[in-house]
């Protein structure tokens, strides 16, 4: 590349090993300290679902903009879900992965700078704060950098020193990496400008070799891409949510705490930023002084000295900061994770560069006391984020989800209580369909009292502490099993052990004979009231759709008087044996028949009837007609 490459011998292996060992104690310890929410749970269930003989998803979980992501973070996370349900060891897997970018990154900079800019870039990210914070949990953002990372040393490995293979492999990584989150695609013109740097050293054959690499490892998540803008073509409009084309401060805002450290009260503790710095006592301005001296004495040194590689790692750090700059869609601090290796390796180079040599010695005193107060923070982090309630800021850590778990006393039959029941948006259906998922026949949630389920018994039924303060009529419990208390103030699990309940029968509901779906659903019967009309059914297990019911009520000439629309409960939550009510409005005066039906809803809103069939498994109509004619 200059000239001048670095072989690793034992003292550098040995700096390689404390490197490695400080990023694995800052990433590997207290896992059980880790969010687990929404977002992981559902990666987590795509993964599994992967890893459980699936399909090959061709899409990943939705975007924060509205599009699918790529499917290859399923692909990734399906790795450890091959061998456990337990997103505790899926945490550790991810925190592994990213000790394995950091010792990646004392690779790159030990080669081609040598040992002591390897061994400060290495520490530096091996301490830095949101680094281990980003690190740490089954999210799709904590780990496209380690990805990124080998990527970018196959590039100056293959092109800076022609090594074909490494040609040939650093655009698919590249474009894996990429396709983990969204916020990885603003690295890819870096590739551009390896090809510009070091083009005279350019295999041409090779390089067409790894475009057809590239664009096979984008060929899954192409289809998935096309299925689903068919579907919903009005899809890409939501990408662009931004406040127009107005520059925003916010990724400037991201850098700075990116790079010294700071800040992390505003993602950690949004809403008590005062009581999370008297708790951590952050040295800021330290951290701000030495930190952010050295990226700004990092990046002249570095240009002056040794020029192709201050252009690859100036671009590394400010890419994604250019590209988010007009402010076109929102901006997250998590779109900027994977510039923070490039800020640590131009920290590193302000203290090896120095211009006053005098001065270096103090600079690595300054950067050792940094690094020093960085552990302690992190320790009193973990500290305050595992006993205090952070609203909208860390969730429940995963410990104590995994004690209400190994609390329950019957695993394969469970109800869980929340404040919702959809898992695309949903925080309880999700995570406890992960938790209990190689263990559980069944899990539902429900909510509310628009919904009456009489379960197959016997039964464990968990309360969650988000759950309404309604709760299903007929599902009445007290003193409960086990009280398995969260964080200060975040609320209580409650645990039942159900062996009868009250059966659906005493309701003394109008029995109906044909009312077979095609999905096995079948409409049992109903019982008009005053104020609403119950419709009775019997559920099969479960079933990857999710209904619409419809009931219209119509007059003798046929003519709809009156109807009721509404969400079906989700056939994810169907078990075997379960009794399903749902509510409908009431007749109007002229009623004298009343039908029901089951539909599905497309994105683009067109809908597709479930057909009624007969014992024979033929359809025989889109709906049943009751009759509701007095005698």
């Amino acid at each position: 590349m200059y000239g001048v490459t670095h072989t690793p011998g034992r003292w550098a292996w040995l700096s390689l090993c404390a490197v490695i060992a400080v990023a694995a104690l800052m990433r590997l310890s207290a896992l059980g300290v880790v969010e687990f929410s929404h977002d992981e749970a559902t990666l987590s269930l795509l993964a599994l679902d992967f890893a459980r003989g699936g399909p090959l998803p061709l899409t990943g979980m939705q975007s924060s903009v509205g599009i699918p992501n790529s499917p290859a973070s399923v692909y990734v996370m399906a790795l450890p879900y091959l061998f456990t349900d337990d997103p505790l060891i899926a945490t550790g897997f991810v925190a592994a992965l990213n000790v394995i970018g950091v010792g990646l990154l004392w690779l790159l900079v030990f080669r081609y700078a040598g040992f002591w800019p390897a061994l400060v870039a290495g520490l530096i990210y091996a301490f830095n704060i949101w680094a281990v914070l980003y690190s740490r949990k089954v999210w799709a953002q904590d780990f496209h950098t380690p990805f990124l990372t080998l990527a970018l040393l196959l590039g100056l490995y293959g092109f800076g020193e022609q090594r074909g293979w490494a040609q040939v492999a650093c655009l698919p990584v590249l474009l894996f990496a990429a396709q983990i989150h969204f916020a990885a695609w603003t690295f890819v013109p870096l590739y551009l400008l390896l090809l510009v740097l070091f083009r005279r050293n350019i295999i041409w054959p090779l390089l067409i070799v790894s475009v057809v690499v590239g664009a096979i490892t984008l060929l899954p998540f192409a289809v998935g891409l096309l299925n689903t803008l068919s579907d919903d073509p009005q899809r890409l409009s939501g990408a662009f949510t931004g406040p127009g084309l107005m520059p925003s401060i916010e990724p400037f805002r991201a850098a700075i705490w990116f790079a010294t450290g700071t800040g992390l009260e505003h993602v950690v503790a949004p809403l008590q930023t005062e009581d999370f710095r008297r708790a951590v006592s952050p040295q800021s301005l330290l951290w701000i002084g030495v930190l952010g001296s050295g990226v700004v004495v990092g990046t002249a040194q570095l240009w002056r000295t040794r020029r192709q590689l201050a252009l690859l790692i100036i671009a590394w750090a400010i890419v994604p900061v250019l590209f988010f700059l007009p402010g076109w869609t929102e901006v997250y601090p998590h779109y900027f994770i994977g510039s923070i290796p490039a800020f640590c390796v131009l920290v590193a180079f302000g203290v090896i560069l120095f211009p006053v040599r005098a001065m270096r010695w103090a600079l690595t005193v300054a950067v050792s006391a940094t690094l020093l107060t960085q552990l302690s923070c992190w320790g009193a982090v973990l500290q305050y984020v595992d006993t205090t309630f952070t609203p909208d800021g860390f969730g429940t850590p995963l410990h104590f989800m995994r004690d209400v778990r190994d609390k329950l006393p019957i695993r394969d039959n469970v109800l869980v209580i929340a404040d919702g029941f959809d898992l695309r948006y949903d925080r309880e259906p999700a995570v406890w369909s992960v938790l209990l998922h190689d263990t559980a026949q069944c899990v539902r949630t429900l909510a509310g009292q628009e919904l009456t389920l009489y379960p197959a018994q016997p039964l464990t039924v968990l309360v969650a502490p988000d759950a309404l303060s309604e709760m299903p009529l007929n599902l009445v419990f007290h003193n409960p099993l086990h009280r398995v208390p969260l964080r200060s103030g975040e609320g209580v699990y409650s645990i039942y052990q159900v062996f009868s309940l009250p059966s659906p029968s005493d309701l003394a509901f109008n029995l109906i004979q044909n009312g077979l779906f095609d999905s096995r659903v079948r409409l049992i019967g109903y019982k008009p009231a005053t104020d609403h009309t119950a419709l009775v059914w019997s559920l099969p297990g479960r079933i990857n759709i999710n209904y619409q019911f419809f009931v219209h009520y119509l007059d003798a000439a046929d003519t709809k008087l009156k109807q009721t629309d509404r969400q079906f409960w989700p056939g994810y939550h169907w078990c075997a044996g379960d009794i399903l009510i749902t509510q409908a409005a009431s007749p109007p005066p002229g009623t004298i028949r009343m039908r029901v039906g089951l539909y599905t809803l497309a994105p683009n809103g067109a809908y597709t009837n479930a057909a009624l069939i007969d014992d024979a498994g033929i359809p025989v109509a889109s709906w049943v007609d009751i009759s509701l004619a007095q005698p």
